[in-house]
């Protein structure tokens, strides 16, 4: 199982490479030359790669947390669309609202079917989601440093992870993104003027938090 869980996994990563090249060529369109282009682009940069692995380390380790259930098939639709997000933000530098739109619609109706299947309030995604959108979007507009995706990125990590998610997602992609741009500015790869994505660093706090948002809250609060 564990064997299928990563070849789903892997599928996906590939899946979300491909839609992304195609998207960066036509925004608002998936036709046949674009899907060609887009297939192209993705094999000559080898169609299994360090992104399409890391997509089924992560899809294995939902499954051994959560099984084959609701909660995997949810959280794994979030891993595939914020892997989207990022995988696009990474290369253009541009949250294109498509996806964001879409990734809202899904988790408001995964939300809606956890309320009359399970019972499960959705408070805490509401709180979370309004959370993430408040936090980001007075650092956004306070200091101009952030792009407004981000806003989107962090409100939908709120949705999906709720109210302890999306805090330590905010937390873990802001040290992750200081760390990053530590890295690129001693590499001198960019500098303080340049443009840095900032939507990847949020996306990999998010999966952290999706794996062990409780354990890792937890075990910081048994420190005191």
């Amino acid at each position: 199982m564990l064997i299928f869980i990563t070849m789903i996994g892997i599928i996906v990563g590939v899946i979300i490479q491909l839609t992304g090249n195609v998207l960066m060529l036509e925004p608002e369109s998936f036709d046949k030359k674009s899907l060609i282009q887009g297939y192209q682009q993705l094999k000559a940069g080898k169609l299994f790669n360090w992104f399409s692995f890391s997509m089924g380390v992560i899809a294995v380790l939902l499954y051994l947390k959560l099984g084959l259930s609701f909660m995997f098939v949810k959280n794994l639709f979030f891993m595939m669309m914020m892997g989207l997000i990022a995988y696009i933000d990474f290369k253009v530098l541009c949250v294109y609202r498509v996806t964001t739109i879409v990734t809202m619609c899904i988790g408001i109706t995964f939300t809606f079917l956890e309320y009359i299947v399970f019972a499960i309030s959705p408070i805490s995604s509401l709180i979370g989601a309004f959370i993430g959108f408040a936090v980001i979007a007075l650092i956004v507009y306070l200091t101009h440093g952030m792009g407004e995706g981000d806003i989107e990125i962090a409100a939908l990590c709120g949705l999906f992870l709720g109210i302890e998610g999306v805090l330590l997602t905010l937390f873990m992609g802001i040290v992750f993104g200081g760390l990053g741009g530590v890295v690129l500015l001693l590499r001198r790869s960019k500098t303080l003027r340049d443009e840095m994505p900032f939507g990847p660093y949020l996306v990999a706090g998010a999966m952290i938090s999706m794996i062990g948002a409780k354990e890792i809250i937890g075990f910081y609060l048994s420190l005191f």
